[in-house]
């Protein structure tokens, strides 16, 4: 092995084995987003059936937290707490800005789940929710969202 190689291979190993640890959020006019947010959430009437044939799996949870912690599954996102109730702590959970004040959030088990495009308004987010699965072809069904800031108490969404 050369030196050059070596010294790849090691780069690669710390790179790959750092630990997810908080990173700073700045995104100009998403600033309202503090480095751990908590929102209650309201889900509207959904469009239509789920042709998942599993309506848990599209539910996100009433109340979550954005955190700042680099998500395990896409280090491109950001960690959100909890993840679906139904999955008991498997699967994922994980947001990321998209513009400067929209972001989207998304809750999955790897092949179903539910993904949220909000708008940032000072303490509010307002968008719509929309179920996904595994199986390409029918209309997945969509529903209104609005996710109102709360405090980040001793009992924070976790997962």
């Amino acid at each position: 092995m050369t030196p050059r190689s070596a010294f790849a291979v090691v780069l690669f190993s710390v790179v790959a084995c750092a630990p997810s640890s908080p990173r700073p959020i700045d995104f100009g006019p998403l600033s309202s987003l503090h480095s751990d947010s908590c929102y209650a959430l309201a889900v509207g009437p959904w469009s239509g059936p789920f042709p998942s044939g599993w309506p848990e799996i599209h539910q996100p949870p009433d109340r979550f937290a954005l955190t700042s912690h680099s998500s395990s599954w896409d280090h491109a996102y950001f960690e959100v707490r909890p993840g679906l109730p139904v999955l008991k702590d498997k699967g994922f959970a994980m947001w990321k800005p998209i513009s400067a004040d929209s972001l989207t959030i998304t809750w999955s088990s790897g092949f179903s789940g539910v993904s949220l495009a909000v708008v940032v308004h000072s303490d509010t987010l307002v968008g719509v929710a929309t179920a996904f699965y595994d199986v390409i072809g029918p209309t997945e069904p969509q529903a209104p969202v609005k996710a109102a800031r709360i405090a980040c108490s001793g009992d924070r969404p976790s997962n």
